[in-house]
C-alpha cells in the first residue's frame, strides 16, 4: 500500500511539473530570426482559444463565440522553414504583453517587404503552432538584425534561473519543515503512549508479585 501511495504521489508531481513546464513554454516569450514574406488577413471564428479558418478544410460552425478578422505575418527561416505568426493585440488582458500596435506592425512589415531586400528580422512571440488545432503563435515584437544573428532569450534565462533558485530554497525549507513536523509528531506519540506504558508496567509488576519470580 505504501509503495502504491508513493507511486501515486510521484505520478501526480510529475504531471504537475509537466503542466507547469508546458504553461511556461507557451506564455513565455520566444525569439527567432526570420525573413518576412508577406501579410494576410483572414476572417476566422474564435472559440475556446481556437481560430477556425473559413477558407480551409477544418471549418467548424458549432456555436462559435464570434467572427472577426485576424492579421497574420508570414515568414521563412534560414533553413527554408515556413513560419506563420498571428498578429493580435493583447491589450490589458492575459498574457500581460500589453501589445496595442498590431496594425503598426503590419504596416511596418509591408514597408520592409516593399523595399525588396527581405532583410532578416528578429521576432519575439509566444504560443505554439499546431496545424491540427489551427493554433498560431502571436507576434509581439520584431526588429531588423544582421544575417547570421543568433538571439539570446534573456527573459527565459533570467526567469528559469530565478525559478531554480526559488525552488532550491523552497526544497531546503520543506525538508527542514518536514523533519521538524515528523519530530514533533514522534514526540507527541511518545507522550501519548506514556500512560499506557506506565499502566502496562504496573500490571506486569502486580502479576509478578502475585505469581512470584520466574525460575528457569
Amino acid at each position: 500500500m505504501k509503495v502504491f501511495l508513493t507511486s501515486i504521489k510521484w505520478i501526480f508531481c510529475t504531471l504537475v511539473v509537466i503542466g507547469l513546464a508546458a504553461f511556461l513554454d507557451y506564455y513565455l516569450p520566444s525569439e527567432a530570426v526570420v525573413q518576412l514574406t508577406g501579410t494576410d488577413v483572414k476572417r476566422m471564428d474564435t472559440r475556446k482559444g481556437r481560430y477556425l479558418d473559413h477558407e480551409g478544410a477544418n471549418v467548424e460552425r458549432v456555436a462559435p463565440t464570434y467572427t472577426r478578422d485576424i492579421r497574420f505575418i508570414n515568414a521563412i527561416t534560414a533553413e527554408d522553414k515556413v513560419r506563420v505568426y498571428r498578429n493580435e493585440d493583447t491589450g490589458w488582458h492575459w498574457p500581460p504583453y500589453f501589445k496595442f500596435d498590431s496594425a503598426d506592425m503590419t504596416a511596418r512589415t509591408q514597408s520592409i517587404l516593399s523595399s525588396g531586400d527581405k532583410p532578416f528580422v528578429q521576432v519575439t512571440y509566444y504560443g505554439w503552432r499546431i496545424q491540427l488545432l489551427s493554433l498560431f503563435p502571436n507576434l509581439v515584437d520584431m526588429k531588423m538584425v544582421e544575417p547570421g544573428y543568433r538571439p539570446i532569450n534573456w527573459v527565459r534565462i533570467v526567469f528559469f534561473t530565478g525559478l531554480t533558485i526559488v525552488g532550491f530554497f523552497f526544497w531546503r525549507w520543506y525538508r527542514g519543515f518536514r523533519r521538524r513536523v515528523e519530530a514533533r509528531l514522534a514526540e507527541q506519540a511518545h507522550e501519548a503512549a506514556g500512560p499506557f506504558r506506565r499502566l502496562f508496567g504496573a500490571i506486569r509488576k502486580e502479576w509478578r508479585s502475585w505469581v512470584g519470580p520466574s525460575h528457569d
